[in-house]
């Protein structure tokens, strides 16, 4: 509906033309631009935005958990009413400054059915109980080989799976999907998207995605000169080998580096209500809580260690916390870094009554408390997806151990990561984080501003108690969100980074740059872009405007199947 600008600064039209706010911004209205069509020539109207909203955000069979950015502070659910056919509002508990962040987090939100904000009522009606005879749509969940229909309208949801599925995007699938060898996606004859002539975007007609086994393999074939995109982001599997083969004469693609917001992060949780199951995770909670402890966690880490050991060189360096370096905001006064130091780490801990009472080498809890005269040992959950959070995890283990804390560290598919997310049954969990440079980008991640977030101090049952310091990050990043002037912003969200790191809100460990390669044969790239900093990079280079001369093109994969506008009318 909307996007960042090309330099991330601001919030633009896109295929809405406009909103407006109530002056609590409690209330926000959308308006639509008219005549605008799907990819299929079906029109777009505020019909499809009642439609997610209604049937796929609030169906728990399709969304057991609401999408976090329609969550209010108290833990309800924001409203959506249709104003006409091209005005749609929300309405929030509370004021709501970071809607159109959030909103704009949904551009290209085709890639999840829980980032969508809109969807084609018109094709999706036929795949969902509450608008198809359940007959007819239980014997087309069968003849699919599916067993739900929740699976099947998942898949039809989405573009990249469905093939078929319409489109308000630039690109649209043209019968293939993610699950094929070679996906195709042709340009949309209905974007609305126009250059400063008057020439329909996009121009490039078609796209070929071929399916590899990683990022990394796909980093691997943009060497050879055989893709011309990839995002280079694992330090110990990419940084060196791309940046020898770009330094070569011969080399298809350009290498450009983005600021430093490639951030790992160790998150203790922190929820006194939620995935708390017996007296050792009173303990651990209560263990996590502790200024003290988490100070004394800090340091214990070798963050040069743990960056040197990831990638040699100054690819990676030490990181506290907070706000990642390359935000433009960044002030590195407002860091408050507690580094390296064994002895300091075991002081604090020795002053929170944490010793070890058997010999065994692990320290103990206190016996006057929960989890009494136990040895402290914690999970620590990493990411099967992110091969550095397995290597950073693993280094923590060693760590801890150092200064008695015994860890055990185990990986996590995508799905059981959101699992125990929901549920609030882990201790400790390394992640990797993308918008930490930006936080106005998602402004309820990086404060208690809704029920579910921050990940690491969810609500459970009862009242969420916040610390004063707390309290005042959440008030913090209200006004910062909400604010417009410069200088105001700046001074706000160096605030905040000041209490995070003074207080170890989550421990930053290691900080890098993320990497993007790209063909030398693309034109039109915006001068010093930075990789994935907004969005990933098909939405942050706004590829619709990238051409290639014509002695450059390559051959298309499916010619005859470029649609063309057609007036229905």
């Amino acid at each position: 509906l909307v996007r960042f600008s090309p330099d991330g600064g601001d919030v633009i039209p896109h295929i809405a033309m406009g909103w407006e706010s109530n002056d609590d911004f409690t209330e926000w209205t959308v308006n639509l631009r008219p005549g605008m069509k799907w990819s299929d020539g079906e029109p777009f109207t505020a019909d499809d935005i009642l439609f997610w909203y209604n049937d796929i955000a609030l169906n728990t069979d399709l969304s057991p958990t609401p999408p976090t950015w329609l969550m209010n502070a108290d833990g309800t659910i924001a409203k959506v009413e249709k104003v006409d056919d091209y005005a749609v509002k929300w309405t929030y508990a509370q004021p709501n400054t970071a809607f159109l962040l959030d909103l704009a987090n949904k551009d290209g939100a085709d890639k999840s059915i829980t980032n969508l904000a809109f969807a084609p009522a018109h094709y999706l009606k036929d795949f969902h109980p509450n608008y198809t005879d359940s007959a007819a749509l239980d014997a087309v969940v069968k003849e699919r080989g599916f067993e739900t229909w929740t699976e099947l309208f998942a898949v039809e949801a989405l573009p990249h799976l469905s093939g078929n599925r319409p489109s308000m995007a630039a690109w649209m699938p043209n019968g293939t999907s993610v699950s094929d060898p070679v996906f195709t996606i042709a340009r949309n004859p209905y974007y609305i998207g126009v250059d400063p002539a008057g020439n329909q975007l996009p121009y490039i007609d078609e796209a070929v995605y071929q399916k590899g086994p990683s990022g990394v393999g796909r980093t691997l074939c943009t060497l050879a000169g055989g893709c011309d995109h990839t995002n280079v982001e694992n330090p110990s599997s990419e940084y060196v080998d791309t940046l020898k083969r770009a330094a070569e004469p011969d080399a298809e693609f350009r290498m450009s580096w983005g600021p430093e917001d490639l951030t790992f992060q160790l998150s203790l949780n922190q929820s006194e209500g939620l995935g708390i199951q017996d007296d050792r995770d009173v303990a651990v909670r209560q263990l996590f809580r502790e200024d003290d402890f988490r100070q004394a966690v800090s340091h214990a880490l070798d963050r040069d260690g743990i960056a040197q050991s990831l990638v040699r060189g100054p690819l990676l360096r030490a990181w506290a916390g907070g706000m990642a370096p390359g935000g433009p905001d960044f002030d590195p006064a407002s860091v408050v870094y507690y580094g390296y130091n064994v002895d300091r780490a075991n002081e604090l801990l020795d002053g929170l009554g944490l010793e070890d009472t058997d010999g065994n080498g692990i320290r103990n809890f206190p016996a006057d408390g929960p989890g009494a005269g136990e040895d402290i040992v914690l999970g620590l959950f990493t990411s099967e997806g992110a091969a550095e959070t397995r290597s950073i995890g693993d280094q923590v283990v060693i760590m801890l151990d150092a200064v008695g804390l015994k860890a055990n560290a185990r990986p996590m598919n995508s799905q059981a990561e959101l699992d125990n997310d929901a549920t609030g049954q882990w201790d400790m969990k390394i992640s990797r984080v993308d918008t930490n440079s930006l936080i106005f980008t998602n402004c309820n991640n990086y404060a208690p501003l809704t029920s579910v977030t921050p990940n690491w101090n969810r609500a459970g049952e009862g009242e969420r108690v916040l610390r004063d310091w707390e309290q005042d990050l959440a008030d913090t990043i209200t006004a910062y969100c909400s604010s417009r002037d410069a200088t105001e912003r700046k001074e706000l969200i160096n605030h905040w980074n000041y209490v995070w790191t003074y207080h170890n809100y989550a421990i930053g460990t290691v900080v890098g740059r993320k990497g993007l390669a790209l063909a030398k044969r693309f034109k039109n790239i915006p001068a010093g872009l930075p990789p994935r900093q907004y969005q990933w990079v098909e939405s942050a280079i706004m590829s619709e405007i990238l051409w290639t001369p014509a002695d450059e093109q390559k051959q298309q994969v499916r010619p005859d199947t470029i649609p063309v506008y057609a007036d229905s009318e």
